[in-house]
């Protein structure tokens, strides 16, 4: 019997396919969310028994230096794997060695970096965000620890890219999920043994760990069974790979400060707390997010394996991009609806009434996190093209627009933040992503517009849904609150979806004509 099982699951979900690789990567990103939910989420009131509001918002501000180490890899992962997955795509089999030989040499080399990067600035940065004093050394040494963990979960990561190339992504999905048990529980054993805040980067460590011990074993028995030639470190596809990466670098620099600083510069500007608030207020949309970004991130490889496998045949690759944007529609249709609806009753329940960031704070939140997640879904589409430039000029457009324009609203409060930053998007590759799109598949532009017009009214009225749940509604600090609200959300936001979303309606009829025949 478990031989069969096993059999079944082997053939169903163990395959090559470009469907059932998009299916695995989407579970990678709800793993991750998963791990977002429990370390920020669950385990939050636990931590506010081992330390204060102010320490935690210290620590949370501490995040945007640690996102900058990821600055080192500079996008040199993402050009390879689109350049791994196209020439499986097309049979070029010493294309991809080549490929994935300069990525994992560049990311080895990288990693070493970030270390040591983290380290240093691990002496200078629990001062810059204000840190209560008696909790700098905690800081400081969770820092290093947080600095250690991403490398060594950078490193994995890129070694799983191969086998996300080979549309088969099953076992990245297996790995991340035993890392995130794992992160969660050193992130509890940690304050179990009075760690304090450090214990949170203790997670990091326990994370990258176990992600190395599983990704290279993998990879290199696959390697062998698929018979490819060995890799090869070739000077020119360095070259190449990182000619390529230049710009995309430059946009991961922009977009850093633009987006992961946010908090650190509420800590600095305004104070601590405040930076806590914003960030507790935003908690909610930091998941919506990962729940958006998983379908934009998930199809990237497959896509990029059919433009080379098709030799880029515009109609059904058209199809594809609208079969990806309606799926983010439906996505972010409950999640960020659902989020703006539900977001104070969350918090209440959660952490207390005091910690919500009001009204105004949690519909621009909502926006601005809508904002990021439909230019990362755009991004992969365009990246797997191979068109990494002009986006990514036009990301650093975005940022420094963005960075500009704070420096003179941010005397208004908390709130102009998610304000700036959604003006900044309309204004720059809120539309210019969609022309570059377009230009990818010029005869199918006007199939392709009147699409995009169409979903991004469904998303719409999913918000302005969320929005008068939340502002026109009662408001009780307690879970039955929480529940109504959700229960009277979720049937509406359902059939929105059923009327704006021809794959959910054409996915419901087959399921129900497979019941019917039974």
């Amino acid at each position: 019997m478990a031989g069969k099982f096993w059999g079944r699951f082997s053939g169903k979900f163990r395959g090559d396919s470009r469907r059932t690789s998009f299916l695995w990567q989407a579970v990678v990103y709800y793993v991750n969310l998963a791990l977002n939910i429990v370390n920020n989420i669950v385990l939050v009131p636990i931590y506010f028994l081992f330390f204060d509001l102010e320490t935690y918002g210290a620590w949370m501000a501490t995040g945007g230096f640690l996102g900058a180490l990821a600055l080192f890899e500079g996008g040199f992962s993402s050009v390879a794997l689109q350049r791994n997955s196209k020439s499986y795509g097309e049979k070029a089999y010493d294309k991809f060695a080549s490929y994935f030989g300069a990525g994992l040499l560049f990311i080895l080399s990288i990693g070493a970096l970030a270390i040591a990067a983290g380290v240093t600035l691990a002496f200078f940065i629990p001062e810059w965000v204000n840190a209560p004093k008696g909790q700098i050394g905690a800081i400081r040494l969770g820092f290093i620890l947080a600095s250690v963990g991403s490398a060594m979960s950078l490193i994995s990561t890129n070694v799983f890219y191969a086998a996300v190339a080979w549309q088969r992504a099953y076992m990245y999905s297996l790995s991340l999920a035993i890392s995130s048990i794992a992160s969660a529980g050193a992130a509890l054993l940690g304050l179990y043994l009075g760690m304090g805040v450090s214990a949170l980067g203790l997670a990091y460590l326990a994370r990258g760990a176990t992600g190395l011990l599983w990704g290279p074993f993998y990879v290199r028995k696959e390697w062998r069974r698929r018979e490819l030639p060995p890799m090869r470190f070739e000077r020119a596809t360095i070259i190449e790979i990182a000619r390529e990466s230049v710009p995309v670098l430059f946009q991961r620099i922009a977009s850093f400060v633009s987006g992961n600083l946010q908090v650190t510069i509420v800590s600095a500007a305004i104070d601590p707390r405040t930076a806590g608030v914003f960030a507790i207020t935003q908690r909610v949309y930091v998941i919506a997010q990962f729940i958006g970004n998983s379908i934009g991130g998930s199809s990237f490889s497959g896509l990029a394996h059919k433009i080379g496998e098709t030799k880029r045949d515009e109609k059904a690759l058209a199809d594809t991009v609208k079969k990806v944007f309606e799926l983010f529609a439906l996505v972010a249709l409950f999640a960020f609806g659902l989020a703006a609806a539900l977001n104070q009753e969350f918090i209440a329940v959660w952490v207390g009434a005091e910690k919500f960031g009001g009204a105004r704070l949690n519909i621009f939140l909502a926006a601005m996190m809508l904002s990021g997640s439909m230019i990362f879904t755009l991004q992969h589409l365009l990246a797997a093209f191979g068109e990494f430039k002009r986006t990514s000029y036009a990301s650093v457009v975005h940022s420094l627009l963005f960075i500009g324009a704070l420096s003179f609203t941010i005397d208004y409060g908390v709130d102009a933040i998610p304000a700036t930053y959604v003006l900044a998007f309309i204004l720059t590759s809120g539309w210019y992503f969609h022309v570059l799109l377009f230009r990818q598949l010029p005869s199918e532009r006007t199939r392709l517009a009147k699409r995009f017009a169409y979903l991004y009214g469904f998303i719409g009225v999913g918000l302005s849904l969320g929005y008068l749940a939340d502002r026109y509604t009662p408001f009780y600090e307690t879970m039955e609150s929480f529940l109504v609200k959700a229960a009277i959300y979720i049937p509406i936001a359902v059939l929105i979806g059923f009327l704006g979303s021809a794959y959910l309606r054409k996915t419901a009829r087959q399921a129900i004509t497979k019941l019917l025949k039974r």
